[in-house]
């Protein structure tokens, strides 16, 4: 990225696409010269479009719980468009088949990433002998993640629960530790999901940090 701003705010959505330098960055089949026009896709009123756009994101930018050059961009227009209108009534159908909401999808996609970057992930590799001073995807996306949570928490009481599910648990993921949801008053929304959601995944990092804090 070239952009010249704050990490404690995410940058204009617009501004990024235009100002960073996608063809020499990559994803994880190369060059992410193809990726600013999947990204507009997500504003798009067209479902078949949206889906394109959502597959794109779920399969070059994040595949195989990797972090790529593009991830931190793509994460930041992500985050960017999370409180666009024209998401309010947007869905998808990727992967499942079953239409839902895409701010929740989107939402799912940022906990996910998150999950890649934390500080857990960060020590796994250090004992295997790779430290993250080599991981410079890695270090740029860890770097935005107090403006993407920023971002993030403007949902967490969302009246859709699929979306307020999300929002949850990527801020969570986030924040990165116990302690921060506490401390921002997230307690009682990931009891919530604990005591609601049928999501595996969100269930476990739900009862992972409330177990954390009563131990």
């Amino acid at each position: 990225m070239t952009m010249e701003v704050s990490r404690d705010q995410v940058p204009d959505p617009h501004a990024l696409l235009r100002d960073t330098a996608w063809d020499s960055i990559s994803h994880a089949y190369g060059p992410a010269d193809d990726t600013p026009l999947e990204l507009v896709k997500l504003l798009s009123e067209d479902s078949d479009r949206i889906d394109e756009a959502v597959q794109h994101v779920s399969e070059l930018v994040s595949h195989q719980n990797s972090v790529y050059q593009a991830t931190a961009p793509v994460a930041l227009y992500i985050a960017g468009i999370l409180s666009d209108p024209r998401l309010a009534a947007a869905t998808t159908r990727y992967d499942d088949g079953q239409a839902r909401p895409l701010r929740a999808s989107l939402l799912d996609w940022l906990g996910c990433t998150a999950d890649d970057i934390t500080d857990e992930i960060v020590a796994i590799n250090e004992r295997h002998g790779f430290p993250l001073d080599g991981y410079v995807a890695m270090k740029e996306m860890r770097s935005w993640r107090p403006a993407i949570f920023q971002a993030v928490s403007a949902f967490l009481h969302d009246p859709d629960p699929d979306i307020r599910r999300a929002a949850v648990i990527a801020g969570v993921l986030l924040l990165d530790s116990p302690a921060a949801v506490d401390e921002h008053g997230m307690v009682p929304a990931v009891s919530e999901v604990l005591e609601t959601s049928t999501d595996q995944f969100a269930r476990r990092v739900a009862r992972d940090v409330l177990n954390a804090l009563v131990g």
